[in-house]
């Protein structure tokens, strides 16, 4: 099952999508539905505590695993909007949300192959935009130009 998913993009914008580069070191370390953070045309998974907001990064999410080896770079398929990429998936901790979690900062956690929106680290670049009663949040991803 994928950490995220696509909800819209901020503006009326239709997401964009294009293939990044992965560098070699590991075997398909991006998985579909993951977090990425975009530069220099290529995609590394956003690490645990990542997407701080002294990044200043273009962030997007992975449509399909990497194909990177140990050997040899690979790609990935990676949407993004330069309004903002809104996305669902689960927070860190479900009973830490409130509507006064709505349009807060956030970062990302990743434990293990597994991300969510941190909810109580306000350091983050990530708003949140909505909160469920399933423990799901809708966050904009920033695309900063």
């Amino acid at each position: 099952m994928a950490n995220f998913e696509i909800r819209g993009a901020m503006g009326g914008q239709q997401p964009s999508v294009r293939s990044f580069v992965v560098a070699s070191g590991t075997d398909s370390s991006i998985k579909q539905g993951d977090i990425v953070v975009l530069s220099a045309g290529a995609a590394v998974l956003v690490p645990n505590g990542g997407a701080s907001a002294a990044d200043k990064s273009k962030f997007g999410l992975a449509l399909r695993d990497s194909n990177e080896t140990a050997g040899a770079d690979g790609s990935v398929e990676v949407a993004f909007a330069t309004e903002g990429l809104v996305v669902r998936g689960k927070a860190t901790t479900a009973g830490n949300l409130s509507e006064s979690s709505v349009l807060t900062a956030c970062t990302v956690d990743l434990v293990g192959a597994v991300q969510t929106i941190d909810e109580d680290d306000a350091t983050g670049d990530i708003t949140i935009l909505n909160v469920f009663a399933d423990g799901d949040v809708e966050a904009v991803l920033p695309f900063k130009l």
